[in-house]
């Protein structure tokens, strides 16, 4: 028989334990600084591309068919201000009361999302949804929605909610291309 040396720290369900909490909550901060270390550029810059664009760009060259993103940049200001109201009243409808992540529709969420046994809503913010969209892709995990919700309070540090409803007025996917 070879003797194998005992592992050096016992390894606790305690232990084990926060060393998931804390990896959860480690690696999606560590995520949010690499997909997006300066947010500050966005105050006066307008990206090119989302990573939802370069996502779909991707999915479609895999299949052989042509993607192209149309978009044009228009002021806030210069939009319709019942286009404005529409998007916040079905989008989000406390944006100028939250801080990047509503609580309470986190919560609903998840509430929902348990009792169906599948996820059928995400609870996103309209700024939750402009960081998917700019920084993350559309598949549906933990780790993307954790990593959403802390690009959103870093977001809503940085950029004003004029700049953050204009940016997603702009940038978020209504449809094909």
């Amino acid at each position: 028989l070879v003797n194998i040396p005992s592992f050096p720290i016992k390894l606790s369900r305690k232990r084990i334990f926060f060393a998931v909490i804390l990896l959860l909550i480690i690696w999606p901060m560590f995520t949010s600084f690499i997909l997006a270390p300066r947010l500050s550029i966005y105050k006066t810059k307008n990206p090119r591309f989302t990573n939802f664009m370069k996502y779909r760009m991707h999915q479609a060259e895999k299949r052989g068919q042509p993607y192209v993103a149309s978009y044009s940049y228009v002021p806030l200001k210069e939009m319709s201000p019942m286009l404005i109201k529409a998007v916040l009243f079905a989008e989000d409808a406390r944006f100028y009361q939250h801080h990047g992540i509503d609580l309470a529709t986190l919560g609903s969420s998840l509430i929902e999302n348990v009792k169906r046994r599948k996820i059928v809503w995400g609870g996103s913010t309209i700024t939750m949804q402009l960081c998917k969209n700019l920084f993350l892709t559309p598949k549906k995990t933990f780790f993307r929605k954790s990593t959403e919700i802390l690009l959103a309070l870093r977001m809503e540090k940085t950029l004003s909610k004029y700049r953050i409803l204009e940016l997603y007025l702009i940038l978020i996917e209504w449809g094909p291309g």
